[in-house]
């Protein structure tokens, strides 16, 4: 929880504590009585909209979920290349699709220095981003278009409450 820390949780806690997220739980009994549509989930019968769409409403949001995915992308890349380097062994080259600003593929460029990485994202996600020595940035829809490379690269964060899981494909 200690804020300077590189591994620290701090951002993730200020995450599923921020108020959108917290009252969202206030509809899940409504939602599980089927007082709901079963279509809509907590997040957006209690707030008219999925989490992505908050992101353009609410800029504070967007801060805070950035920073949250930021620091979870720290400790599981760097636990992943540490734990389980074979995943990457052999490839030169990876998109991290759906990126956000770069923090994953930073991370695996720093542990494979020779590994040309790119981050495919949204316009809008690109140009809120700092560069990333060493990542290339490219504009685009994963459902319409993933630059070529030897691995795609997909890291899910679970839109509720949930946790994420990490899929790399070759």
């Amino acid at each position: 929880m200690v804020k300077d820390s590189p591994t620290t949780a701090n951002p993730i806690l200020l995450l599923l504590t921020y108020p959108l997220f917290m009252s969202s739980w206030h509809s899940m009994a409504a939602w599980l009585r089927g007082e709901r549509p079963e279509s809509t989930y907590g997040f957006e019968a209690a707030h008219g909209g999925t989490c992505w769409e908050m992101l353009n409403r609410v800029e504070e949001f967007n801060g805070v979920l950035n920073n949250a995915m930021a620091s979870d992308a720290r400790w599981a890349i760097a636990l992943l290349t540490k734990a389980h380097p074979e995943v990457f062994h052999g490839l030169t080259s990876l998109v991290d699709v759906g990126g956000g600003n770069g923090t994953s593929a930073k991370a695996i460029k720093d542990a494979f220095p020779d590994m040309r990485c790119t981050v495919l994202e949204l316009g809008h996600v690109i140009a809120a981003s700092p560069a990333v020595e060493g990542v290339d940035f490219v504009e685009g829809d994963m459902f319409e278009h993933v630059p070529t490379a030897d691995a795609v690269f997909l890291k899910v964060h679970i839109t509720s409450h949930a946790g994420n899981f990490v899929l790399c494909l070759s």
